[in-house]
């Protein structure tokens, strides 16, 4: 017995790839997070372009809690602005915990000689028929 007491227990292979699908699934919601928040921080982005050459007593409407309420160009600009701030706050934070994340993911990958190919592939084919079975579709949708 080793004194460190940090010895893991012998995972079997059901458990590893369960921990490891596990671990890849938490990164992918902090990616389809970030995702959503830059899609919001953009859409707010383009009401404040639009709302810039306005003059400052024009009136415009804001869904505030789902209720359209009116208010004046000058009340929602300020508005906007401070949202934008917190949204870029809120995405450094997800940036960092997305990070960390994928730093231990990597590192779990690289503790049990985790191949991405191997770990993926539930399936059971070999890893290059999946990739021509996926180069096959180049229709274009519309």
């Amino acid at each position: 017995m080793s004194g460190d007491g940090k010895e893991e227990p012998q995972l079997s292979q059901e458990e590893l790839q369960g921990k490891y699908s596990y671990m890849k699934q938490e990164y992918e919601q902090y990616a389809m997070k970030i995702a959503e928040m830059e899609g919001e921080k953009h859409e707010y982005n383009l009401v404040l372009t639009a709302l810039e050459p306005l003059e400052d007593d024009r009136k415009c409407y804001r869904l505030v809690g789902g209720v359209l309420v009116e208010r004046t160009a000058n009340e929602v600009k300020p508005a906007l602005k401070e949202s934008i701030v917190k949204i870029d706050e809120v995405l450094e934070k997800l940036n960092a915990a997305a990070a960390s994340k994928q730093k231990e993911l990597q590192e779990f990958t690289e503790k049990h000689k985790i191949s991405r190919m191997t770990a993926g592939n539930a399936g059971g084919q070999q890893p290059a028929q999946t990739e021509k079975k996926e180069s096959k579709s180049t229709g274009v949708l519309a």
